[in-house]
């Protein structure tokens, strides 16, 4: 088992925020849980498991854990160079500056997070947008490690969508978040959206993508399924126990 503190969700929240995945057995979690619960006053834990270890979630569950999402994991093995259809007048590019790094702020504002962040009821929903910023922002300076594309108008010159990702190797990357302007059809620009991030990427030498994709919004696993050709990898149960709320009894 792993556990790991969360540097940027314990900031944001103000308390420690903890990670446990790679779970073998529902002892070591009560060992863990029970270290952790005496050495902090406030503490939030999450508990990461493959969705078929039924056995393990129901004793987690007794130890006051509860559900706050289901997540799948897809991937695309890119064979050969992707098939493009017209996407004039719009165009694919790195967001370059600070001025295009706050468009893509406005857009993912005026968008609603999907995550375990937003949809827990215990949680602060500002937690969730702010957690979305910064982790933008991340992708934004990150670069080369990770990447922030722009869908522009080239008519008008206007940021109309994003992806951000990050490189796990030369010829493997992850996408993290995407969003798209209210007054376009997100459904349609989201698929050019993808075709392009697809092909660009392709064409920097990457072969495979990874997604994680939550339960709240299954359009989006959906689209990269049946347009996009990504295949479910895994699927994970996430689980959350918070200590300033719930009594604690490991």
């Amino acid at each position: 088992m792993q556990t790991t503190l969360l540097d940027l969700e314990s900031k944001l929240y103000g308390t420690h925020v903890f990670r446990m995945s790679e779970i073998e057995n529902a002892g070591e979690v009560v060992r863990q849980h029970q270290k952790l619960g005496d050495k902090y006053n406030t503490l939030l834990i999450y508990s990461i498991l493959d969705a078929n270890k039924t056995g393990i979630i129901q004793q987690i569950e007794k130890l006051g854990y509860g559900f706050c999402e289901f997540r799948i994991h897809s991937y695309l093995e890119i064979i050969q160079k992707p098939s493009i259809p017209d996407c004039y007048p719009f165009q694919l590019q790195l967001v370059g500056d600070d001025k295009q790094l706050e468009e893509v702020k406005k857009i993912l504002k005026k968008g609603q997070p999907d995550d375990r962040f937003f949809n827990d009821p215990l949680l602060d929903k500002e937690f969730a947008r702010q957690r979305e910023l910064l982790n933008i922002g991340k992708s934004f300076h990150s670069w080369p490690k990770e990447f922030l594309l722009g869908l522009f108008n080239t008519q008008s010159g206007k940021l109309v969508a994003f992806r951000s990702g990050g490189f796990k190797n030369e010829k493997e990357v992850s996408f993290y978040l995407y969003g798209v302007i209210p007054n376009m059809d997100k459904d349609h620009s989201s698929r050019m959206l993808d075709h392009l991030c697809i092909d660009y990427l392709y064409q920097m030498g990457v072969r495979i993508i990874h997604s994680v994709s939550t339960g709240f919004n299954t359009p989006e696993l959906n689209r990269l399924i049946l347009h996009h050709g990504f295949r479910i990898e895994s699927a994970e149960v996430v689980l959350r126990w918070k200590k300033d709320h719930e009594k604690y009894e490991a």
